[in-house]
Formats: C-alpha cells, structure tokens, sequence
C-alpha cells in the first residue's frame, strides 16, 4: 500500500479507505488484498454489535493487525451482513 500511495502521491491511509470502499461494494474481494491468516483472526473477534474498531482491535491484541485491515474486513463482514 505504501508503494502505491508514493507513486500516486497520497497518503497510505486513503489508499486503504478506498480499497475498504471496494470490498464494500463488491469490487475487490478482502482475501485478495490481506492475507487469509489476518482475514480470520478478525471475523472471529467481530461481533454483532461491534460499529468501533477500536473495540476490534483491543480484542483481537494483535500488534501485527492494523487498523486499515480491520477496516477492510469489516467493510467485507458489513457486504456479507446485510
């Protein structure tokens, strides 16, 4: 992502609002940006209720998993939902 925010000259966080928009709606499937390891450590710790993912992320305690990632997934859990 980093790679693609500097050739595009943007920030690495917008790179990653659109590719959580792109899973979202169905154009970009979450298990081909992230890997499938990371995909289900994170659905495992989404819970219905969940709308913060803060509270994701302290469940999950898991330095190695971002906040961009949940993001992803959770826009992938939200398509899925509903």
């Amino acid at each position: 992502m980093k790679k693609i925010a500097e050739q595009r000259n943007i920030k690495e966080s917008t790179v990653w609002e659109h590719l959580a928009m792109l899973v979202e709606y169905n154009q970009l499937s979450v298990w081909k940006i992230l890997p499938k390891e990371k995909v289900v450590k994170i659905l495992a710790n989404i819970q219905n209720k969940d709308h913060n993912l803060k509270e994701i992320k302290r469940r999950i305690n898991d330095n190695s998993i971002s906040f961009d990632e949940i993001n992803c997934v959770f826009a992938h859990y939200k398509k899925s939902k509903f």
